[in-house]
């Protein structure tokens, strides 16, 4: 019986981490990075220091060699199922894929959303005013859409014309958050509906073919 109960705990335990939220912290001024958040922890994805580790010790990489084995395995999945079988378990999981994203997309908040565009007129001013309502237009109109879909409190969007920029600067900055239990129940899904086609990319079992011999 206790231990039942200690194996009730751990569960409960379990589902209250899955309720915590997991955000995402993305920013863009000279390059991209993005971190995840979970509690306490926190995990630098971009950049990443393999890649920073990579362009300090750049080195000619040698012609690797492309391997046939997933052009064979697609044209062997043909010959067993057929076109028309492959291309339905193809659809159908695509279909299932839009569908998981648009729940996620729904479930997903935005904490923060701050966007500050500077068109850079230096060089031509005429051209860069243009721009600037051109941009002006498309920027505050994309983000109006968004803003109705999606509520957040702490937004700011701002488009700015300076003549003393010679480019364009972004200055962009957004925290996401979303929670582990429907990124789980939706890769449970994405699993579950995938099934039927990563059978067919793991089945090894081929049909012989048959060879015709003289005469027939």
């Amino acid at each position: 019986m206790i231990v039942l109960w200690i194996l009730l705990g751990v569960l409960f335990f379990l589902f209250l981490l899955l309720l915590c939220p997991l955000r995402a912290e993305i920013s863009f001024q000279t390059e991209f990075s993005l971190s995840l958040r979970y509690l306490f922890l926190r995990f630098p994805l971009l950049p990443s220091k393999k890649e920073e580790k990579k362009e300090e010790k750049e080195e000619p990489e040698k012609p690797s060699k492309a391997s046939p084995s997933g052009v064979q395995r697609l044209r062997s999945i043909l010959k067993q199922q057929g076109a028309s079988g492959f291309l339905r378990a193809l659809f159908d999981f695509l279909a299932l894929v839009k569908a998981s994203t648009f729940r996620l997309a729904a479930g997903l908040k935005v904490l923060k959303f701050d966007l500050y565009y500077t068109v850079g007129g230096k060089e031509d001013a005429a051209l860069a005013a243009q721009r600037y309502g051109e941009l002006s237009a498309g920027i505050y109109s994309a983000c109006g859409v968004l803003f109705q879909l999606k509520k957040c409190r702490k937004k700011g969007v701002c488009v700015d014309l300076n003549f003393n920029v010679p480019e364009d600067l972004v200055n962009f900055s957004a925290r996401l958050s979303v929670r582990p239990i429907a990124l789980l129940k939706e890769g449970i899904g994405l699993l579950a509906g995938g099934m039927p086609l990563i059978k067919m990319f793991l089945n090894k079992k081929d049909q012989p073919v048959k060879e015709r011999k003289k005469g027939e």
